[in-house]
């Protein structure tokens, strides 16, 4: 991957990592500005419903877009937007957190394909799995930004109804590489491995 593209990603990653932690942090203790933020971010993009000016300080704070290029930045913000918008709206009326940190002893864990893999096989069979599955390949399908939103909400809706976590920061990662033509392949590629891969089951280890 391109150095500068790899630090870029790196950089989306921690900074909407920090926000959500921050959000999550406040939320969880009953934080009415908190509350407030999130209703706001819900709002974005509604007609008539989301103000910028209202949500700006939650956005773009300390956003690090000093020497980007101007395709980066668009860049950057545009994914930092999006995943910030749906941990408000997976969070919302959650008394548990929805949003899980980075853990380098499992990597894997709360990535998109994963968290999909979970709510599709909560149950411990396949019910769900036929609908993630769809709309996996939808979202890989997606060729406009607002085709890819439409997609992570069906996905970020289902994995609310499960009470699966998601990492946002590594979802904003992948989002801002998914608007990269060259890069969109490896993310979904990616997004397909954490479904796909293989995972011990009770008996696998009992065998062993």
């Amino acid at each position: 991957m391109n150095p500068g593209r790899s630090s870029t990603s790196s950089l989306v990653r921690a900074y909407v990592s920090r926000k959500v932690a921050e959000l999550q942090g406040s939320f969880l203790a009953r934080s009415s500005s908190a509350r407030a933020q999130l209703a706001r971010l819900r709002r974005l993009d509604a007609p008539g419903a989301g103000s910028w000016m209202s949500v700006g300080e939650t956005v773009f704070a300390d956003m690090p877009l000093d020497g980007l290029q101007d395709a980066d930045a668009e860049r950057f913000m545009r994914s930092a937007k999006l995943a910030l918008k749906l941990y408000a709206l997976h969070q919302q009326s959650k008394k548990k957190p929805m949003a899980v940190l980075f853990d380098k002893d499992a990597p894997w864990r709360g990535t998109l394909g994963s968290a999909c893999f979970q709510a599709g096989h909560q149950h411990g069979d396949n019910t769900d799995a036929a609908g993630i599955v769809r709309r996996m390949s939808s979202l890989e399908a997606a060729t406009e930004w607002g085709a890819v939103e439409v997609c992570l909400r069906a996905l970020m809706q289902l994995l609310r109804a499960q009470d699966v976590p998601l990492d946002y920061g590594r979802l904003a990662h992948d989002l801002y590489l998914l608007q990269i033509p060259e890069a969109k392949d490896g993310v979904h590629m990616s997004w397909a491995r954490d479904y796909f891969a293989y995972r011990p089951t009770p008996e696998d280890v009992d065998k062993e």
